[in-house]
């Protein structure tokens, strides 16, 4: 319906109701300190809530659905990806947007990440490729090839050396960021990788 409900979790009470988007809610993502919320719609918005007050602070205007949002360690960049093959990163404390707009991807990227050191983005799409970029300027770090299918989601792991990824061929790969190849192949999947997680050790 274009909303989203904020729930207690100690007592399941309702806290607030956030309204302004026109269609479906896609993706929500909390800022690191739990006060703000960033939520994207098929309307092709971001709306950024304040979560104590329930307001609207900001709204980003995008032009395809977002597949992916998600905050930088100090809650002042959102990252998104959409639908039209785009990156994009928002301030979210100045009235300065700037978009990160990359259309070195020929397919829907369906997810992007911060490394740790915020000092890169990484990029999964449909085209079968895994991307980097960096994050000041934009430019085009490092591309990872393998995949035959389309690349679902990709992470950095600890230390940022390596990064993993999962995608449609059914294969889950470990990559060396330094040579752009494949260390590991989990490949006993039947069918579509299409979800990860891994423990923290």
């Amino acid at each position: 319906d274009g909303s989203a409900t904020l729930w207690e979790t100690a007592s399941g009470n309702c806290i607030n109701t956030l309204i302004g988007h026109t269609s479906v809610i896609n993706k929500i993502a909390f800022s690191p300190d739990d006060k703000l919320l960033a939520t994207a719609g098929w309307d092709s918005k971001i709306r950024i809530w304040d979560i104590a007050s329930g307001k609207c602070l900001k709204v980003f205007k995008t032009y395809h659905t977002i597949m992916s949002i998600t905050f930088n360690k100090t809650g002042t960049l959102l990252l998104s990806c959409s639908k039209n093959n785009t990156l994009n990163t928002w301030s979210i404390n100045t009235e300065f947007e700037y978009p990160f707009l990359d259309r070195n991807h020929k397919g829907i990227v369906n997810s992007a990440v911060f490394s740790q050191d915020e000092k890169y983005i990484l990029s999964a799409s449909d085209d079968s490729t895994i991307r980097i970029w960096e994050t000041g300027s934009g430019e085009q770090f490092r591309i990872f090839n393998g995949h035959q299918g389309s690349v679902k989601g990709a992470v950095f792991l600890p230390g940022d050396s390596t990064i993993l990824s999962y995608s449609e061929d059914k294969r889950i790969n470990i990559w060396d960021i330094e040579t752009s190849q494949t260390l590991f192949t989990f490949d006993k999947h039947s069918s579509k990788v299409t979800h990860m997680d891994f423990c923290a050790d």
